[in-house]
């Protein structure tokens, strides 16, 4: 059965939608742990400023080779590893949401093209059941040329074709 340029029009309009309300929905959970890792920066860049200025005070003193072994330079330290820590996971979860968004959006467009697959047939491909049973062309038809162009062919497919000059047409 042939499908009507209406219903075409809106599944591919339905599969456009989905794919931005993902991709919008990625965007938005990706700045947000952008936002994240901007306040951990800044928290490093105020940790590191302590820690600098407490080794100075402990460079001044008398004996400046136990700066390390210092309670305070060591507390500071470890706040600045574990916020370190922190922002490293924050760039594993923005992989993570990206990947994510990926493999969902590659699920719908697998899931309208099985249905673009499904309702294209190449008998229907030249007449629509209306033409057959009235045995008039729709206005504006021309003789001898289809209505209806078959599916895309798969990314993989295109990829096996070559252009007159032998290159792999992208």
């Amino acid at each position: 059965m042939e499908e009507s340029l209406g219903t075409r029009l809106l599944r591919q309009i339905k599969e456009v939608c989905e794919i931005a309300g993902i991709k919008t929905e990625e965007y938005a959970r990706i700045s947000r742990k952008r936002i994240d890792v901007l306040s951990l920066d800044r928290e490093i860049g105020k940790e590191k400023g302590s820690l600098g200025d407490r080794v100075f005070a402990l460079a001044e003193r008398e004996d400046p080779g136990a700066v390390l072994a210092d309670v305070t330079v060591q507390a500071v330290l470890t706040r600045i590893r574990n916020l370190e820590a922190s922002l490293g996971e924050c760039a594993e979860e923005i992989a993570t949401l990206r990947e994510s968004a990926r493999a969902r959006a590659t699920e719908i467009r697998r899931k309208y093209e099985a249905e673009r697959s499904a309702s294209w047939s190449p008998e229907g491909a030249t007449s629509s059941p209306e033409t057959a049973a009235s045995g008039s062309a729709p206005a504006g038809a021309r003789e001898g040329t289809a209505l209806e162009s078959p599916p895309p062919a798969a990314p993989q497919a295109r990829a096996a074709e070559k252009a007159p000059d032998g290159e792999a047409i992208p």
